[in-house]
């Protein structure tokens, strides 16, 4: 008994000792389940009146054959008519059929073919040969295996192909048996088209986000991070894939720069696809004693670098300058000019880098200067001066906060109080008239920017 690998249906052969005396044969087969035939048994499902005829191709209609997807089994007997009497042989040992599956296995790159022994020719069975075909360019053979060795790996294969395969049984005397031929298509995974650094953002911590494909089959998404470009990387996270369209990484900052990858990862653990390699911007900013902030980063010259600077508690940076350089110098004389013309800073000059390239957005750490205040205080005013300066006391002031103001007449009562550093008393009493010429008590109190309070009573001159 075989599978046709022509048209899919068991082909029956048989031979018989004493054609003589046969007049026929009956073929059964074993019904699994078919409506109107009882379950799990052998029934007729066709009866041979050719004695001459040793072939038959099951091509019974009411529980078709299947061979293609479960095992077969047939058993016949001849039978001989004596007028009405219709004599009949012992049945025939069942012969099953082989039936071939396949298994995928992606991760190994290999197909595992699975079948069951042939049954029917006891220990005259001799071997197994395996054939392959793969994308319609022939069969050929590819292994032989013993009887019981029903199972073959067939590794190395390549992906994205149509591989067919049968088995073929034979017998000690050269007779044949062939399975059913089982398809596979070896499909690749989705391996994502793009994985892309969209940002890496330096504060407490290094931030790394990127944009990733959707429609992948990626299992996980590991990032790696080294001191150097081309030195050893080490895994530091990882994250299973959740169909987000964009990952985040986030690393300790240690004054450092090191440089980050990501790799996707499918579900055998193979590495399917590298992102670029992205480092931080680590920025180091030092003042010098000539009121100057020395600013020095990582990085590659040449990029376009653009320097943000934040001069007051309201943390609000604007940009500096930029350069091609990994340097600059930030004089804050200007600054310093600023504080005594209306401008508040507490001495905290905070600064950051960016660099853009490619609509990649690397900012660095943020790094922050403290600048010593400066406070100059007249001893006089006169509110009728020409010039306008001198009709105010007010104190000049650079990187202080916190800053108070307060005159005393004689009696020790206020006259004038004021927290902004830019207000000065111009010789008004609360009443509105001019005071009298004379000595009178101040007191000022300030913080500097490293935080410490500093209070002043003395004496200032009002002259007209």
């Amino acid at each position: 008994m075989s599978v046709n690998t022509a048209n899919g249906l068991t082909e029956i052969t048989w031979s018989v000792v004493n054609q003589s005396i046969i007049d026929g044969y009956t073929i059964k087969r074993y019904i699994y389940n078919c409506s109107n035939y009882a379950s799990n048994t052998f029934h007729t499902i066709t009866e041979i009146n050719n004695p001459n005829q040793f072939t038959y191709i099951d091509i019974f209609n009411d529980c078709p054959v299947q061979p293609t997807q479960r095992t077969e089994v047939y058993c016949l007997s001849a039978f001989n008519i004596e007028g009405v009497d219709t004599i009949r042989s012992l049945l025939s040992d069942a012969h099953k059929s082989i039936f071939l599956k396949i298994d995928y296995h992606y991760c190994n790159r290999a197909n595992k073919l699975l079948w069951n022994n042939y049954i029917g020719w006891g220990n005259q069975f001799y071997k197994y040969e395996i054939f392959c075909n793969e994308n319609d360019s022939g069969f050929f053979k590819i292994a032989e295996k013993s009887y019981d060795d029903t199972v073959f790996l067939h590794q190395n294969i390549n992906l994205n192909s149509n591989y067919s395969y049968y088995i073929k049984a034979i017998r000690n005397d050269g007779i044949e048996s062939y399975s059913n031929i089982n398809q596979v298509f070896t499909s690749n995974i989705d391996v994502p088209e793009f994985l892309i650094p969209d940002s890496i953002i330096t504060d407490i911590s290094v931030n790394l986000w990127l944009a990733t494909d959707i429609n992948s089959e990626t299992a996980r998404y590991v990032c790696f991070k080294s001191e150097l470009f081309d030195g050893n990387y080490d895994s530091i996270a990882g994250i299973d894939f959740n169909f987000e369209p964009q990952l985040f990484f986030s690393d300790g900052f240690d004054d450092k720069a090191y440089f980050y990858y990501i790799t996707a990862v499918d579900y055998c653990g193979n590495e399917i696809l590298r992102s670029d390699t992205v480092s931080n911007i680590f920025l180091n900013a030092q003042k010098t004693d000539e009121y100057q902030t020395l600013l020095n980063w990582t990085g590659v010259s040449g990029s376009e670098f653009q320097i943000f600077r934040s001069d007051n508690s309201s943390n609000i940076y604007s940009e500096i300058h930029n350069t091609e350089e990994l340097n600059y110098v930030d004089n804050v004389n200007l600054l310093l000019y600023n504080q005594f013309n209306n401008s508040t800073s507490d001495g905290l000059i905070c600064y950051y880098v960016v660099n853009e390239k490619e609509q990649f957005y690397n900012r660095s750490n943020t790094e922050c200067v403290k600048f010593d205040e400066i406070i100059y205080i007249p001893n006089a005013l006169n509110p009728f001066s020409e010039i306008e300066e001198n009709r105010y006391f007010k104190p000049k002031a650079a990187f202080i906060s916190d800053y108070e103001l307060v005159i005393y007449n004689n009696f020790g009562s206020i006259i004038f109080s004021t927290n902004n550093h830019d207000t000065g008393w111009n010789g008004t009493l609360p009443n509105g008239k001019t005071a009298e010429r004379g000595a009178y008590l101040y007191y000022l109190k300030f913080k500097n920017s490293k935080g410490i309070i500093f209070q002043k009573k003395s004496y200032l001159t009002l002259v007209y």
